[in-house]
């Protein structure tokens, strides 16, 4: 079994429980929601076409091995019993499987995975930590997960993004280990891996973003047993 990878990189974990700590992620090529080409984005199946910065396309044909092994050579030396990955996309659960856990797991890396919720793999049993982050306009499968995480407003259109109600319906129809509400970063649509917060220069999106984010404050302020989760990554300026 081959896996198309995209990069696999080491970097701080930005978002959700897991922040601010010490990861390498696996970036999968492909998504059942959107096919990755700026001039494609209208014609997306989920809202997240609108808004992803994320750069999926294409990527190299790998064994489990050869993820395995680039994961350790990444690792080096460091704490072995601190060794997190995060399998990321795109769509990861498009093609991981028990055979690429089962690689990792053998050798002392702890799994976590990052999802978009409309595929219910099995693989996802066995990994240590599972963030599913839906996304509007798609069917939701796997309502089970260690933590949900939503991007507010979900939409470019500030008025189509998540309502209120949605949110606690979705909360209240799954069973989440932690609840996070994020504030969605304005992208520059002809590009992609761009983005407000990941510029170098951050114009163009300021009043945007803080909009965003009130949004995000006033619902946790409405509804504590959510948190909010920043992109601290983009931030820090690192991947």
């Amino acid at each position: 079994m081959s896996y198309r990878v995209r990069e696999i990189f080491s970097t701080l974990q930005g978002e959700g429980s897991r922040a601010g700590s010490l990861s390498v992620f696996v970036r999968f090529a492909g998504c059942n929601l959107w096919n990755g080409r700026p001039e494609d984005r209208e014609k997306g199946k989920g809202a997240c076409a609108l808004w992803c910065d994320t750069d999926f396309v294409k990527g190299k044909e790998v064994s489990a091995e050869d993820v395995r092994l680039e994961l350790d050579r990444l690792w080096g030396e460091r704490l072995p019993s601190a060794k997190w990955c995060v399998l990321s996309g795109g769509e990861p659960l498009l093609q991981v499987d028990h055979a690429l856990v089962d690689e990792l797991q053998r050798h002392g890396w702890n799994v976590a995975i990052e999802t978009n919720g409309t595929l219910d793999n099995r693989a996802l049993d066995l990994m240590d930590h599972v963030c599913v982050s839906p996304k509007l306009g798609s069917t939701i499968e796997r309502m089970r997960a260690d933590e949900l995480k939503v991007v507010l407003p979900g939409h470019v259109d500030f008025e189509k993004g998540w309502t209120d109600g949605r949110l606690v319906d979705l909360q209240e129809s799954g069973e989440w280990g932690a609840l996070y509400i994020q504030p969605q970063d304005p992208i520059y649509t002809d590009e992609v891996n761009a983005s407000y917060l990941a510029s170098k220069v951050r114009t163009g999106g300021r009043d945007l973003y803080e909009r965003n984010l009130n949004r995000c404050l006033n619902f946790v302020a409405n509804h504590p047993e959510w948190r909010l989760s920043l992109q601290v990554h983009k931030y820090a300026r690192i991947p």
